[in-house]
C-alpha cells in the first residue's frame, strides 16, 4: 500500500525504484531491483536476505582448496568449513563419505 502525498492539491502515491546490495565478496554483490514503497522495500529487504541465511559461503577458490587439501591430505581446516554456507558444507560432507567409500573399496 502507497502512501498518500497530496503535492498541489493532487494526491499521489510514494513509490520509490530501488535496488538492494548484499555484499557477498569482495568486489561482488547479489542485487535485487523492485519498485515500491519504504514498507514494501523492507519487506523485499527481508525476502532477499532470508535467502541468505545460511550465509554466502567461502568463495570458489578457498572451497576448491579445502577440497583439494581433504582429497590430497584426508584433512579439512574447521574454520573455512564453519566459514562455508549450508550447501558448500553438504557439499563437501558428500565428497568426503565419497573419499572413505572409494578407500573401503580399495582396502578390499
Amino acid at each position: 500500500m502507497a502512501e498518500k502525498l497530496t503535492y498541489g492539491g493532487l494526491n499521489q502515491s510514494l513509490n520509490m525504484n530501488n535496488t538492494i546490495h548484499f555484499a557477498t565478496d569482495e568486489y561482488c554483490f547479489v542485487e535485487s531491483p523492485f519498485e515500491g514503497t519504504p514498507e514494501e522495500a523492507l519487506a523485499e529487504y527481508a525476502r532477499v536476505r532470508s535467502i541468505q541465511k545460511g550465509g554466502f559461503g567461502v568463495t570458489v577458490k578457498e572451497f576448491n582448496g579445502a577440497i583439494d587439501l581433504y582429497m590430497t591430505e584426508n584433512t579439512g581446516n574447521l574454520e573455512l568449513y564453519q566459514q562455508m554456507s549450508k550447501e558448500q558444507q553438504s557439499v563437501f560432507q558428500e565428497i568426503k563419505k565419497s573419499m572413505k567409500r572409494l578407500e573401503a573399496k580399495r582396502n578390499k
